[in-house]
């Protein structure tokens, strides 16, 4: 058996280094981009950081999406609130209540947590 062979430390962290610079590249990509007048974004000369922040891009960007942001917004509140209202009643009828067949509820709840949704969809 051959003893165990030292490592550097700093070999781990220039690895580390050198991945994380290699995975976050796309999202400073795209975030310069963002930022980048569209002469510059599409000219053939490379340029890593803009020459000139345009944040019009962002705001043109936010005015058509925040109704859609707003509706999004609204209907995860409701949906929310609604399953509240219905759960917290039926939960509390489930533990405290004598209910027939009360087992075989929460096996069937235990039962439907524990696989993936796309199972009860397949017919």
């Amino acid at each position: 058996m051959r003893p165990p062979t030292f490592r550097s430390p700093w070999l781990y962290t220039v690895v580390g280094v050198i991945v994380t610079v290699i995975l976050l590249s796309p999202l400073y990509w795209v975030l310069s981009g963002s930022l980048m007048t569209q002469r510059e974004l599409f000219s053939p000369h490379f340029s890593i950081w803009p020459h000139q922040f345009v944040f019009q891009n962002w705001a043109n960007a936010l005015v058509r999406l925040w109704p859609h942001f707003a509706t999004s917004a609204i209907v995860s509140v409701c949906t929310s609130v609604l399953t509240l209202l219905v759960t917290a009643p039926a939960a509390y009828a489930i533990v405290w209540l004598k209910v027939r067949g009360r087992g075989a509820i929460l096996s069937f709840m235990l039962t439907s947590q524990m696989l993936p949704a796309i199972v009860f969809v397949i017919p």
